[in-house]
């Protein structure tokens, strides 16, 4: 079970990555602080753009979904989520946007969209799981603002710019979601 290769929130569109995309990954992936909590090549140059997409185009939706999150036209950031259990029962989120982008809300969007979709149609998915470096302050608010919460830390977990750094693990259950459905009248 998969879910939709394009879903359109108020702002943004989430569709599969295209070739046609590599100038804005590009532009996201070069601009300052974005890859400081990633574990992408540094320096950053366009034939890695190039590899991303290839590897975003050919993964296989069943397991792992990515999307591109387009805003205006152009390609902020991306979103993946991944399957992690055979019998399809926990969902891992990774997202990443363009530090023009950052405090905008377009990843607590999109994060939302993915997540009420992968309760909504992944008919045994019992969680939703995402872990960030406890540093980046930013993703953790984003996980909080979706209804996630810290389940603990894992100490040395990520190893992130030739360093290993201590990340936080949050995750939502499918009753959680439920109640948070409930709760706000499905607008959480």
């Amino acid at each position: 079970m998969t879910l939709p290769e394009k879903i359109t929130t108020e702002r943004l569109i989430l569709r599969p990555y295209a070739f046609k995309d590599t100038a804005d990954v590009f532009a996201y992936a070069t601009t300052p602080g974005w890859k400081q909590f990633l574990p992408v090549p540094v320096p950053y140059l366009p034939h890695h753009a190039e590899e991303f997409i290839a590897h975003s185009i050919l993964k296989d939706r069943e397991k792992e979904m990515s999307w591109a999150i387009e805003f205006e036209g152009h390609v902020i950031g991306g979103l993946e989520f991944n399957l992690v259990s055979k019998q399809q029962e926990v969902g891992e989120f990774h997202w990443s946007v363009g530090q023009p982008h950052w405090g905008q809300g377009f990843v607590t969007e999109s994060g939302r969209a993915i997540r009420d979709l992968g309760f909504q149609t992944i008919p045994n998915l019992h969680r939703i799981q995402s872990l960030a470096d406890v540093e980046n302050i930013g993703s953790w608010r984003v996980m909080e603002k979706i209804g996630m919460t810290r389940e603990g830390m894992k100490k040395k977990s990520l190893f992130i710019q030739n360093h290993w750094a201590d990340a936080y693990w949050y995750a939502i259950l499918r009753s959680e979601w439920e109640q948070l459905m409930s709760d706000t009248g499905g607008e959480a």
